[in-house]
């Protein structure tokens, strides 16, 4: 028997919801994971029309808030037939009269049909699945602006307050742009949303926030009509290198980022117009820029020609932060690139410590080794601006270049700034070019961000939140912004509305076993 009791989740009050049809039905709430769950009952059907389903815009007891599937079985002793309410797109933006889908299920068949975003279309050849994101970089500001202002409450607002928590908006339907949980910008003042209002009247087109977080100070000098902004820096940190986070939208050092929208893509006044659609996500980081001394041949067990107890140095700038003196001194016993206290050793020992001291190289991380047999010093951050510059030095010791097997300063390799991998790659066997997929982090449909790195993304607020390659910058791509996108919910028309069954026998009942899976059943 029904039990809803149990710990499944909440559903926002107002929010819509998919429910069973109110004719003593009895259902069943099957836990799977923490997420999804099932609403799972059989009923007998006679000859005339009986409503098994219907969706619902409030939430109660046994209200699955956004359905994934629905499984139809024929477990009597009689045909039936089954109808279905659709909604009816005229084109991408508009929506008409609803249609219904009729079919026929035999006694012992199933049938198993998606409820998550189906609807019926006019157009033959065109598929309504929004704005195409292709590989862009986010914002360098590390917002947008939302388009939505706020607005003077007469005392009552943020306006000309550094601890009033009420936000009033200029507009109607401005509510539609924000979410629970969503970070906003006002000025240099970030917010957390904590409520967002029903939009029934002025007073009540408004959020609830949380003033002056993530390093940010609440501010007093907001004025009417001040710009609503998404931020999008890495909310595991403060909002600017100032205050202790990044001056652009990057992984910090454990390779973990958190942003509240999708760089702001995929918010909208209209349900139908907001989301991001699933499967449609990847993203593509950066390789970090190196340089190489242009030798060949080189193992660890070479000898490097410099002298054993000496001290040598060269000039590194990374990332543009500026020359960093290197400072070494061969090892007494062992000259050789690699091994206990080797050459390469002793170098990245200076770049290790320097991590941590003033100087340009200040949580700067930088590594040496040798690379296809070639010694090549590499940025520790995979940014769009991460680079190496290996010069001369103008210290007291003795300049390393043109010594033993270091070649000169003008004999060196080129630079290789940082770039984006490569999309594809051609296959060794056949020179055909195919996909290359290890290099991107997509989602699976499901929510989930997987392949380099994990993660998950909200298809309805644009959140994410994952853990990819350290100090990283990357590009992303999505569809946004149509009614295939976002919540499934009947408000934006992109889920099955009812469905109803008779039996085909005007002599013979049968039974229909309904099963219907969604997130999440209310208490």
């Amino acid at each position: 028997m029904a039990d809803y009791s149990t710990d499944s989740g909440v559903a926002t009050p107002g929010q819509t919801g998919v429910g069973v049809a109110s004719n003593g039905m009895s259902g069943g709430a099957i836990r799977n994971g923490g997420a999804s769950e099932m609403i799972d009952q059989t009923l007998k059907i006679g000859s005339t029309v009986t409503s098994v389903y219907t969706s619902s815009s409030t939430a109660a007891k046994g209200v699955l808030v956004s359905p994934e599937s629905i499984e139809i079985s024929n477990t009597g002793g009689a045909g039936a037939q089954v109808l279905m309410r659709l909604s009816y797109w005229t084109d991408g933006s508009t929506v008409g009269t609803a249609q219904y889908l009729q079919f026929l299920i035999g006694e012992g068949e199933t049938v198993n049909f998606p409820m998550s975003r189906v609807i019926i279309s006019q157009d033959a050849d065109t598929m309504y699945n929004g704005t195409e994101l292709a590989q862009a970089a986010p914002n360098s500001n590390m917002y947008v602006d939302s388009t939505v202002d706020s607005n003077d409450g007469t005392g009552d607002d943020i306006t000309g307050s550094a601890s009033v928590t009420n936000l009033i908006l200029e507009s109607d339907n401005d509510t539609n742009f924000f979410h629970v949980g969503d970070l906003i910008r006002v000025n240099n003042e970030i917010m957390e949303v904590t409520a967002v209002g029903d939009d029934s009247d002025a007073a009540n087109t408004n959020l609830t926030v949380i003033r002056g977080t993530h390093g940010s100070t609440a501010a007093s000098d907001h004025a009417d009509d001040a710009a609503i902004r998404f931020p999008f820096f890495n909310a595991y940190h403060n909002f600017t290198a100032a205050t202790g986070g990044y001056d652009v939208p990057q992984t910090d050092n454990d390779g973990k980022f958190k942003a509240m929208n999708f760089f702001g893509y995929g918010r909208a006044s209209t349900l139908h117009g907001s989301g991001i659609l699933p499967g449609s996500v990847s993203f593509k980081f950066y390789n970090a820029g190196y340089q190489e001394l242009g030798l060949s041949g080189i193992t660890p067990g070479t000898n490097t020609g410099l002298t054993a107890g000496t001290t040598y140095q060269f000039d590194i700038n990374v990332d543009g932060a500026g020359d960093y003196d290197v400072q070494f001194t061969v090892d007494a016993n062992n000259t050789n690139w690699g091994g206990r206290n080797g050459v390469l050793s002793k170098i990245q020992q200076v770049f290790n410590d320097a991590y941590y001291a003033s100087g340009n190289l200040f949580e700067k991380k930088v590594t040496v080794g040798i690379v296809n047999g070639d010694v090549r010093f590499t940025s520790g951050q995979c940014l769009s601006s991460s680079s190496i510059a290996l010069t001369d030095s103008s210290g007291a010791s003795t300049d390393v270049w043109g010594v033993g097997r270091f070649p000169t300063v003008a004999k060196l390799a080129t630079a290789i700034a940082a770039k984006l991998p490569d999309d594809t790659i051609d296959t060794a066997q056949t020179g055909e070019s195919m996909v290359n997929q290890s290099v991107f982090m997509f989602d699976d449909g499901k929510g989930r961000l997987v392949g380099m790195g994990t993660g998950t993304i909200n298809y309805e607020t644009g959140a994410i939140d994952f853990t990819s390659k350290p100090n990283a910058e990357f590009v992303v791509s999505a569809r946004y912004g149509s009614v295939m996108t976002g919540k499934v919910t009947i408000r934006s028309f992109n889920t099955v509305g009812d469905i109803s069954v008779r039996s085909l026998s005007n002599k013979l009942d049968t039974m229909i076993n309904i099963k219907v899976k969604g997130y999440p059943l209310v208490k």
